[in-house]
């Protein structure tokens, strides 16, 4: 499916002195082509997809919104006072996935 390069290049952790659309063609220019952006809501999924069908990039993996990273929030499924909103995340995940034709 991806070749002989089975590496993915991630885009929450690689090139952070770039915005997260321009670490696309970063991650190309340096001959990835695979991407996981493991926390990519904060860009519209169509932008990311579009950036990544521009570079030639495939995503391999994301994962669902966190919660308030900001005030520590590292994941909501454990949290029984998230309830709502780890259910709301996984919607939005799946979102995300499809569009960005994401199986993981």
């Amino acid at each position: 499916m991806y070749g002989k390069n089975r590496i993915a290049a991630n885009l929450n952790m690689l090139f952070t002195h770039l915005p997260l659309i321009q670490r696309y063609s970063a991650a190309a220019s340096h001959g990835f082509k695979i991407v996981e952006v493991s926390i990519p809501y904060s860009e519209s999924a169509k932008n990311l997809r579009d950036a990544a069908d521009q570079n030639n990039l495939k995503h391999t993996l994301i994962n669902a919104p966190p919660g308030n990273w900001e005030h520590g929030f590292r994941g909501l499924a454990a949290l029984k006072s998230q309830k709502d909103e780890f259910r709301n995340s996984l919607d939005t995940a799946i979102d995300y996935a499809k569009t960005l034709g994401c199986t993981r």
